[in-house]
């Protein structure tokens, strides 16, 4: 049987039994305001720092403005500017430079919707800053009321957009649990927060996989099932046969059994996961 296809028959099943979710840890808010306007007059700012260096770039941190904290570090920006610095705290230095990382790999992928790291240094007193763009003004993080709220026209935007990060991260062998993003009024995405992004390759890589297409499912709500299945099989038709990591596969294929899809657009899915999966023999 093809590596996927236990899976793909499982559907009828799927719709009637709850989905259970591993945890690989959590950063919520970090940089993650699920109302920007309201946060960044409340968000405490990084302590015991001056003027910060990097990449060429100069900051006076007494003239930044707060944007969020979570926990691996400090989110702040110049006022009416477009690049953002997390700053790590003591023990989190290293993982802020992986992420920024992980975003410089998934740009040279040419990963889209996914927030992009210029460079990452690190503080003379141990800590890390890393400088994020774009300032996503206008934006409030993700829910599945605020999806219910959009515009028809808004919704088709955000369907094709998640749709291609989500193919096309996997793709590129990176899940991200604990999976946030934001969203504008007219539908645009953007993806942020991977310190929680591993490859999908590792011993823990299915599974997380599977947590990332989980997370993204409960932001959804049933009425834009149909759309989100019909613009990831969009998106693996544009894929040549036998490309996608088994990993992969079968996490897009789980979306098939979204309980507000059609059966016709469940089966599409799966057609179109079987053609493009990674045949292991």
């Amino acid at each position: 049987m093809h590596p996927v296809a236990f899976l793909l028959s499982r559907r009828s099943m799927l719709l009637t039994s709850p989905v259970v979710v591993a945890s690989f840890g959590s950063n919520m808010a970090d940089a993650t305001p699920s109302d920007t306007t309201k946060l960044y007059a409340s968000a405490p700012t990084a302590n015991n720092l001056s003027d910060i260096s990097c990449a060429g770039r100069r900051f006076n941190l007494k003239g930044l403005q707060p944007v969020g904290r979570g926990a691996h570090g400090t989110v702040v920006v110049e006022p009416g500017g477009t690049i953002l610095l997390k700053v790590s705290y003591a023990n989190t230095a290293s993982k802020v430079e992986t992420e920024c990382s992980t975003f410089q790999y998934l740009e040279a992928k040419e990963v889209p919707h996914v927030e992009r790291c210029l460079a990452a240094c690190r503080l003379e007193d141990g800590r890390s800053v890393a400088l994020l763009t774009p300032y996503f003004t206008g934006s409030s993080q993700i829910t599945s009321a605020l999806v219910s709220s959009l515009a028809p026209s808004a919704k088709v935007v955000l369907a094709r957009a998640s749709a291609q990060f989500l193919v096309r991260s996997l793709m590129a062998g990176i899940a991200v649990s604990d999976l946030q993003a934001l969203v504008r009024p007219d539908g645009s995405l953007l993806f942020i927060d991977f310190t929680e992004a591993g490859p999908i390759d590792d011993k823990f890589g299915a599974a997380r996989a599977a947590q990332s297409l989980a997370e993204w499912s409960t932001t959804l709500p049933p009425s834009e099932h149909g759309a989100t299945v019909d613009a990831v099989a969009d998106e693996l038709d544009r894929l040549a046969p036998s490309t996608l990591p088994e990993p992969a596969a079968a996490a897009l294929a789980s979306l098939a059994s979204l309980p507000g899809a059609a059966d016709s657009q469940a089966a599409r899915l799966e057609a179109a996961v079987m053609r493009v999966a990674v045949v292991i023999r």
